[in-house]
C-alpha cells in the first residue's frame, strides 16, 4: 500500500476575506490603476456572484451588430464602468474619455484619462488601447459525432 504526500488544496473565491483598508487589490502605482482598469472591463457584469455590480458590458456588447450605433455604445459602457462606484476605480481615473473606431471587423478603442493615486500623486494624459472582437468559435455549432466510429 502506497501513501500519498498530503497535497493542500487551493480554494479561490470572489469573496473578500480582509474587509480593513489594506486589500489585496489596493492601487499603489500607475501599473497597478491599469492592471485593474483591465480586470474591470474584462469581468462581465453580473459575473461575480456576491458582487454583481462588478464588472462592464463590453463583452456582451460585442454580439451587438458591426456598425456606429454598436461602436458608440462601447464607448458609454467603458465610461460607465469606469464611473461605477461597485468597480472601486471611479476616484483613481478623472476626466475619462473614450473613442471607439471601427476595423476590418473589430472596434478599436482608446481610453484617455488621468489617474489619481491614494498617495495624491496624479499622472495626466495616460492612455489605454485595446481591440475587441466577437470570437468567432461562438458561432459555430459543436460537431456531432455520436455513433460515428473512426477505423
Amino acid at each position: 500500500l502506497t501513501c500519498l504526500p498530503e497535497v493542500e488544496m487551493a480554494s479561490l473565491s470572489d469573496v473578500r476575506i480582509n474587509y480593513g483598508d489594506s486589500s489585496d487589490d489596493t492601487v499603489t502605482d500607475v501599473d497597478s490603476a491599469i492592471q485593474k482598469l483591465y480586470i474591470v472591463l474584462s469581468v462581465p457584469l453580473g459575473a461575480r456572484k456576491y458582487y454583481p455590480a462588478f464588472g462592464s458590458r463590453l463583452i456582451s456588447r460585442l454580439f451587438e451588430p458591426f456598425d456606429a450605433i454598436t461602436a458608440d455604445w462601447l464607448g458609454v459602457d467603458v465610461t460607465d464602468a469606469i464611473e461605477n462606484p461597485a468597480n472601486e476605480i471611479n476616484t483613481i481615473f478623472t476626466n475619462v474619455k473614450t473613442v471607439v473606431t471601427l476595423g476590418k471587423q473589430t472596434y478599436n478603442v482608446s481610453i484617455t484619462f488621468d489617474i489619481v493615486l491614494p498617495s495624491g500623486e496624479v499622472t495626466r494624459n495616460s492612455s489605454y488601447q485595446f481591440s475587441a472582437a466577437p470570437d468567432p468559435s461562438a458561432f459555430q455549432l459543436p460537431t456531432r459525432t455520436t455513433g460515428l466510429r473512426r477505423y
